[in-house]
């Protein structure tokens, strides 16, 4: 049992720090891409890619596309791979 505790909290350990890499990446990502933007580069930004809320009405969207089995794998619209089931 207390090998089994260890190793859990040893896995929890990892996840908190692959986690917190993911985190650190994606707001690197997104500051490299709004420095590059104001320099002149054309990128998008998150200004250019959000909408005051009520301005743009939601699109319907087919779900099926983020839905992903063993029979008929898909990617993540993301950076990771959906999940199965």
């Amino acid at each position: 049992e207390e090998e089994r505790r260890k190793k859990r909290e040893e896995f929890e350990k990892v996840l908190k720090f692959r986690t917190d890499q993911q985190l650190l990446y994606q707001l690197r990502s997104t500051y490299l891409t709004e420095m590059l933007a104001a320099r002149g580069v054309p990128l998008p930004t998150i200004i250019s890619v959000s909408t005051p809320d009520g301005e743009k009405p939601p699109e319907k969207v087919d779900w099926d596309c983020a839905l992903s089995t063993d029979e008929e794998p898909k990617s993540c619209l993301y950076s990771f791979d959906a999940e199965p089931d």
